[in-house]
Order: C-alpha cells, then sequence, then structure tokens
C-alpha cells in the first residue's frame, strides 16, 4: 500500500515577488478560494504539479520552507497497482505547458471553451495523476473533494532535498 498527499498553497507571503503575490492573489478571487496552488505528493517525496513560473508540468523536489503557507492532506492509502497507475497517468502529462488562463478561468463556464490538451494547471494536473475527479478543477475544489473523501490534514513539516 502506498500513500499520496495532496499540498495546497494558502498564497504567496510578503517575501515573494510582486508577480507571485499577485498570481496568487488572482488565482484566489476568480476560484472563490483560500488556496492558489496544489502539489500531489507520493510515498518517496517527489511532488508532481503544473509550475506556472517554469512553465511545466512536472515532478519536483520541493522542501515547503515555509509550512505555514500550505495545508497538507493525506488521502488513503492505495493498492501497488493504483499507485502504478497514478504513475503512469503523471508520465502521460510530465513535459505538457502550463495552462495559465486554465488557472484563473478554472472555476467558470468559460474555461471549457479555453482548454488546451497539451496545457495544465496545477489542480488539474493532480486529479488527472490521482484519477479521481473531473479533470478541469480548482485549487479549492480539489482541497474539498479531498476532506471529502477521507483525506486526513496532517502537518506540513520543512524538509531536506531529495539526494
Amino acid at each position: 500500500m502506498k500513500t499520496w498527499t495532496f499540498y495546497f498553497h494558502k498564497g504567496a507571503g510578503k517575501d515573494e515577488s510582486f508577480k507571485r503575490r499577485f498570481i496568487s492573489w488572482l488565482i484566489k478571487k476568480t476560484t472563490h478560494g483560500d488556496v492558489s496552488h496544489a502539489e500531489l505528493q507520493r510515498e518517496d517525496g517527489l511532488c508532481f504539479s503544473a509550475d506556472g513560473y517554469k512553465n511545466i508540468v512536472d515532478w519536483r523536489d520541493i522542501q515547503f520552507k515555509n509550512p505555514d503557507r500550505w495545508i497538507a492532506i493525506r488521502m488513503p492509502p492505495v493498492s501497488d497497482e493504483e499507485d502504478a497507475n497514478k504513475v503512469a497517468r503523471a508520465a502521460k502529462l510530465k513535459g505538457h505547458k502550463y495552462d495559465t488562463w486554465g488557472a484563473i478561468f478554472s472555476s467558470s463556464r468559460w474555461h471549457r471553451n479555453i482548454e488546451d490538451p497539451n496545457k495544465n494547471y496545477c489542480s488539474e494536473a493532480c486529479a488527472i495523476v490521482y484519477g479521481a475527479l473531473p479533470a478541469q478543477v480548482p485549487p479549492i475544489d480539489l482541497l474539498e473533494w479531498c476532506m471529502v473523501n477521507k483525506g486526513m490534514i496532517v502537518p506540513v513539516l520543512p524538509r531536506k532535498a531529495i539526494a
């Protein structure tokens, strides 16, 4: 059995760039939520998501240096087969570009009209990999889905980079 954990970012802090703070604010405002970003972490510590600043969907190592800016929700354990399916879904998305407009309009009706199959935003990529939701979901809706589906809030702890 393997565990997967969703991480939701509450927003950029004053120590971050104006651009990061503005984009975080804009996503929270347009999606009517308290979170602006989602990551999906597998048991080995690597996270999968769409990175708007690097314009790519990929695995990455996040140290969570500001744990107070994150909410972590550990999902119930999955079988080794389902774990492999999640990794396979991630492989299909890896290398896609970031979908800026999708992130901004993810909770609107317009979003379906601008969906690009070769681009993903954070919560969309996480939902596809986890395989449990309609793909086009804003971060706040994904967080709520996790709680309804037996996710458990766990502490966010800063950690060292994966060697």
